[in-house]
């Protein structure tokens, strides 16, 4: 499975938008769930695109600036997702 659109919607976390905001965060989140036809090593592969594009520091800018509690919500939800991984990118982070 491939992940060819990462950027754009990581770009789209930038948004001005809370609306887009909360939404791609949700849409994040439902890549991160693991089905039938996305393994683990696709999860894997995913959260370390997310991890080298930046994700990281995006939804961390979301959870400490941005004034809305939804969106902090979302995005810590995201976060704790692509902890739940255990990819390799995040282990080199810790």
């Amino acid at each position: 499975m491939e992940f060819g659109h990462v950027d754009t919607i990581l770009g789209c976390l930038k948004n001005a938008d809370e609306g887009v905001i909360l939404n791609v965060c949700m849409a994040i989140e439902v890549l991160l769930t693991p089905t039938r036809e996305r393994t683990k090593e696709a999860l894997d592969n995913l959260v370390d695109l997310m991890v080298r594009h930046g994700a990281i520091a995006l939804l961390n800018s979301h959870i400490r600036v941005d004034g809305n509690l939804d969106i902090k919500k979302a995005a810590l939800k995201v976060l704790i997702k692509m902890l739940s991984t255990e990819s390799r990118s995040l282990k080199e982070l810790i």
